[in-house]
């Protein structure tokens, strides 16, 4: 998929230096969303001309654009029509909860019907969108956030980085 500058990649980008050389950006998706986007931002401040960005740059825009272009083929448990878009979190001062029975579609009364779900407070329903994961400062809540994602998008066995990469690819 194109990302307005043409750059499409054919392997998975390892990290070769730092510390977190030898991870996958890909995996890192799932992994550590708060870096890619603290990376993105970096690689961003440096680069005033898109026509210069390096691999790195080019690849975190490509990999966070397709992240964020991703669509579950599970449909919306509430109607029973369309794709889930979107996920139900309550928050505690115990962090957040999750699950893949607590989601729905784009569809408003559909949204209602999952706020309707709560028991006391009302749930924030938020996109199916790696952007998503940077709204929870907690790295445990990141986690079962993307584990959700997981679920949702259909990559529930052990992640490669040969999986993830074609994930994104596709």
């Amino acid at each position: 998929m194109n990302n307005g500058f043409g750059y499409v990649p054919e392997n998975p980008y390892v990290i070769q230096s730092g510390k977190r050389a030898g991870k996958c950006l890909e995996l890192l998706m799932f992994e550590d969303y708060s870096f890619i986007s603290w990376q993105r931002k970096r690689c961003d401040e440096g680069c005033t001309n898109p026509a210069k960005m390096n691999k790195l740059h080019k690849h975190l825009v490509w990999l966070m654009t397709q992240g964020n272009m991703r669509k579950s083929k599970r449909i919306c448990p509430q109607c029973g029509k369309n794709p889930i878009t979107h996920f139900s979190v309550m928050r505690s001062k115990y962090g957040v909860s999750v699950s893949t029975n607590y989601v729905c579609c784009d569809n408003d009364n559909c949204k209602e019907k999952l706020k309707g779900l709560a028991f006391e407070k009302t749930p924030d329903i938020l996109p199916f969108k790696f952007w998503v994961l940077n709204y929870f400062s907690s790295k445990t809540d990141q986690k079962m956030i993307s584990n959700l994602f997981r679920k949702v998008l259909g990559l529930e066995e052990r992640l490669t980085r040969e999986k993830a990469f074609e994930f994104f690819k596709r």
